[in-house]
């Protein structure tokens, strides 16, 4: 019977109707019926341009969202990887040595030795390895030392620096071969 409007038709056609009952039912004068289409029109302009943000919020956040890179979340479970090798040995003075390997291909060993056990001056040095694959493939692999000299790393992905230009090692040379005066060295000191 009655044919179904959209929300906004049905409001623009309820208001016109009131308006125009009113219209029929009393003089109004034009001034009083411009500023009542007015009204009419300025609430219907709210209304869809409320309703254009909101559905330009909901288009933006959806591409937005389809768009992100979501590569680094997905990626491969580490933390389960399996245990090839587990070696460890101690014995009771101090010395150690350990082994492991795992399936994401991880792997260490070390040797601890204690020098002079039964002395003041027992120190403890550690020789090993560590190997593993880096997020880019490469593989990388440290050799270290650590004794009473400290922490002695080696490998390619170490950086090294640049080495020292040929007019510098001269000065310092210089310096050596020539130190100053010693009572330059008092009176710059006091």
């Amino acid at each position: 019977m009655y044919e179904e409007l959209p929300p906004n038709e049905f409001w623009l056609n309820f208001m016109y109707m009131t308006n125009l009952l009113k219209m029929l039912t009393r003089q109004i004068n034009s001034d009083e019926m411009q500023h009542a289409f007015l009204n009419i029109n300025q609430s219907c302009l709210q209304e869809l341009t409320q309703q254009i943000i909101v559905k330009f919020l909901v288009l933006f956040a959806a591409v937005a969202l389809a768009s992100a890179d979501v590569a680094h979340i997905v990626r491969t479970d580490e933390s389960q990887a399996p245990i090839l090798k587990s070696d460890y040995n101690s014995d009771p003075v101090g010395n150690y040595q350990y082994a492991y390997e795992t399936g994401n291909g991880i792997a260490a060993q070390a040797e601890g030795i204690v020098k002079n056990p039964n002395s003041e001056a027992a120190t403890l040095e550690v020789k090993g390895s560590v190997r593993y694959t880096s997020p880019d493939g490469t593989p990388v692999e440290t050799t270290y030392v650590a004794d009473e000299n400290g922490y002695q790393a080696q490998g390619s992905h170490i950086p090294v620096p640049p080495p020292i230009p040929e007019l510098i090692l001269r000065s310092l040379q210089y310096i050596a071969d020539h130190p100053p005066p010693a009572e330059y060295i008092k009176k710059t000191v006091v």
